[in-house]
């Protein structure tokens, strides 16, 4: 399938107008993306974090060494060197392309700085630590970097871009398929681990093992002991749709009260209709441990933006566990 490879081009900029030319000129023929900081419009975004999103976005990288440094970032390193360090970090194939003769290049091309001079210097031992070609001449360079880069791309083959339309005909439906075959796969995959208890749950207390819940009554405070299973019992049928925190408190709260021992707690409970309830400590931790048993989840059922409440469901896992907890078996 066609695809174009884009290409980064990194130099300095005004001594090397016609070097940059030779470049992308030899880049198009070889039917390359270039792309450089001069080609991109004015932008709000930081510009350093623009270079770097553009160069994670090319297949190769090109650099051009002249005779000046260029200028220079926050840090003191020019903006060609930061670009040349990203590129080779982030593991982008580069290719670099050093001036064969600087004492040659005119004065105005030159670097005429001291301190920017020691820098160009420790720059070129720098990448020549990594193999280099020489060029004398922008038409020598256009004709090093298109064999350069033949060569390159046949031995490092990069992603490129594709037009959306190649994927046409038999080859697009193939590529649907398989993605469709990979989805029910992965769904299928998902619901059987969604239907077993989650690693680990063997050493949490479940079942028959009782949990101390503590209540407040009318003008009292108590603790009563409900096995994992009666717990479940209680709040579960509420969830086989979904329901709010409050609404499990309130349930689990109606239905504790027939865990106590205390007559007098009960009779007023029912004739007064007071408000016993499950102390909120209690509440919490029980609703942590069905979660932790794979019992319940977090409803992932859309609303609207007004309604803030935290909704809570069976998981499938939970489903298959109730049912059998609460269905009557054979005398």
């Amino acid at each position: 399938m066609d695809k174009k490879h884009q290409v980064f081009v990194s130099s300095t900029y005004i001594d090397l107008i016609d070097e940059r030319k030779e470049l992308v000129q030899a880049l198009l023929e070889l039917d390359c993306i270039p792309a450089g900081m001069e080609m991109f419009p004015a932008s709000n975004e930081d510009q350093w974090s623009l270079i770097k999103r553009v160069i994670d976005e090319c297949d190769y990288y090109v650099l051009i060494i002249g005779n000046r440094y260029g200028s220079l970032s926050e840090n003191g390193v020019s903006y060609t060197e930061k670009e040349y360090d990203y590129a080779v970090a982030t593991g982008v194939p580069t290719l670099s392309f050093i001036h064969s003769e600087p004492e040659n290049v005119a004065i105005k091309n030159s670097e005429l700085d001291a301190d920017k001079r020691a820098k160009l210097d420790a720059f070129k031992i720098k990448v020549q630590k990594k193999l280099v070609k020489y060029y004398n001449s922008p038409e020598d360079l256009g004709g090093k970097v298109s064999r350069a880069l033949v060569q390159l791309i046949s031995r490092v083959d990069r992603p490129g871009w594709i037009r959306g339309d190649a994927l046409a005909g038999d080859e697009a439906r193939d590529v649907i398929e398989k993605l469709r075959t990979e989805n029910e796969s992965l769904k299928l995959e998902l619901n059987n681990i969604d239907t077993l208890p989650p690693p680990g749950t063997e050493n949490l207390s479940s079942g028959e093992f009782e949990f101390t819940a503590s209540f407040d009554g009318y003008n009292s405070h108590g603790e009563v002991n409900v096995s994992w299973d009666d717990i479940f019992i209680i709040v579960g049928p509420l969830l086989f749709n979904e329901a709010t925190e409050p609404q499990m408190k309130q349930e689990f709260s109606n239905q504790l009260i027939l865990h106590i021992d205390n007559a007098a707690e009960k009779s007023h409970h029912y004739k007064n209709k007071s408000w016993f309830k499950v102390d909120s400590d209690s509440f919490h931790q029980i609703k942590t441990q069905l979660r932790a048993l794979g019992l319940i989840k977090l409803s992932e059922k859309k609303r609207g933006v007004r309604d803030t409440a935290t909704y809570w469901t069976l998981t499938n896992y939970g489903d298959q566990y109730l049912t059998k907890l609460m269905a009557i078996p054979k005398s």
